[in-house]
């Protein structure tokens, strides 16, 4: 009997407009090993047995979100769970119309040069590679968070105009708690 394969989501957002073109779920999976200087996520470096979920509950959830285009993708670093999210986003690709969005830290030729990373990308949309670099931090590029970071349209759902304009931040506020999402500019 094969185990069904699970991802370590370390948060994840039912609905948001700063992660990606249109009305989006994003998802945080949790782990990353590169741990860029600066970066907005330190809390999603390590993965937590309790962030541990069935990637058939993730895709539950993401289903149970209605009027959304696409979902993106951040973390952590997701390509470190790369067997466990291909298997999510073939489910998803098969189940549904959504676009997907991906950020990874690695390059493109990091990549390509890991097949079980590699393999993630014909379920993909657009990417954003490289790792955050805390000096090349930058405002200009919509949903890009620093000048060396790369934009891939991996499909012809998006142009490069969907990309446009320069990055933002949301504040969200329900009876729990009030979070601070996207760029934080001081």
């Amino acid at each position: 009997m094969e185990i069904a394969p699970s991802l370590y989501l370390g948060d994840w957002i039912p609905r948001t407009d700063l992660e990606g073109p249109g009305q989006r779920a994003a998802l945080f999976p949790a782990g990353c090993s590169l741990r860029c200087s600066g970066c907005c996520n330190p809390h999603l470096f390590t993965k937590k047995t309790q962030q541990l979920i069935s990637v058939s509950e993730i895709l539950q959830r993401v289903k149970s979100v209605s009027d959304i285009e696409g979902i993106s993708i951040l973390g952590g670093e997701p390509l470190e769970q790369a067997h466990a999210l291909g298997e999510f986003l073939s489910s998803l690709r098969q189940e549904t119309d959504l676009s997907v969005m991906l950020y990874t830290g690695y390059t493109m030729a990091e990549i390509k040069r890991e097949e079980d990373k590699a393999s993630v990308l014909e379920f993909v949309d657009v990417l954003v590679d490289g790792r955050y670099q805390e000096a090349l931090k930058s405002s200009r590029r919509r949903y890009i968070g620093s000048d060396n970071q790369k934009l891939w349209l991996l499909t012809d759902r998006y142009m490069a105009k969907d990309f446009g304009g320069s990055n933002f931040t949301e504040f969200r506020l329900n009876k729990r708690e009030f979070r601070i999402l996207g760029y934080p500019i001081p």
